[in-house]
């Protein structure tokens, strides 16, 4: 694939002076001035030592008769996260997919906290003690209707008499709830949305 040099140096995340240098020292550019992403990745695997920030310096082709030097070799500064790239590799492949998979992350992460801000995502904790207090408030007023209403309806004959109390003991937990909500800020955030 063609590209500029300013696009290779942004796809490699280098400056555009070091696609220069590397352009003086050997690296392939098209008639037009273009130049050949794969080709210059192939190149730059081959010439030049990344172990560096930057990119260090550039490595002298081994002799062909003989195995490379140790000091030649790559040195790997962190491993990617993710799975292992494959042996042989395009190295500037595995770096943009990295980079790529980064700013997904980076982007992920801004729409989160943009929802949050929105009120349209709650923090874990928050969500648990509205729970929790919900949960306990409902627990009470059931587990304590028999000795509320016991003493006042036993002597109580008339079935719509009966009715009513328990119906207003219910009324009165449906009160405290919504005084809840409300004090919660949960009802506020629903309606603006």
């Amino acid at each position: 694939m063609e590209v500029s040099k300013s696009e290779l140096a942004r796809r490699l995340d280098v400056s555009k002076g070091r696609v220069s240098q590397l352009v003086r020292q050997g690296m392939p550019v098209l008639p037009s001035g273009l130049v050949d992403f794969d080709a210059c990745c192939r190149w730059i695997d081959q010439h030049v030592d990344r172990g560096h920030s930057g990119w260090g310096i550039t490595r002298k082709p081994p002799a062909a008769a003989s195995p490379p030097a140790a000091s030649t070799t790559r040195q790997h500064v962190a491993p990617l996260p993710g799975p292992a790239p494959a042996i042989g590799a395009d190295p500037a492949k595995v770096l943009l997919v990295a980079r790529a998979k980064r700013a997904l992350a980076d982007a992920k992460r801004a729409e989160r906290m943009e929802r949050k801000q929105g009120g349209e995502l709650f923090e874990r904790t928050d969500v648990n003690a509205y729970i929790s207090n919900f949960s306990l408030l409902v627990r009470d007023h059931v587990l304590t209707q028999a000795e509320r209403l016991a003493a006042v309806l036993v002597p109580m004959t008339d079935e719509k008499v009966i009715y009513d109390l328990i119906r207003r003991d219910g009324m009165v937990l449906l009160q405290k709830l919504s005084k809840a909500i409300e004090a919660s800020g949960v009802a506020e955030k629903a309606v603006a949305q």
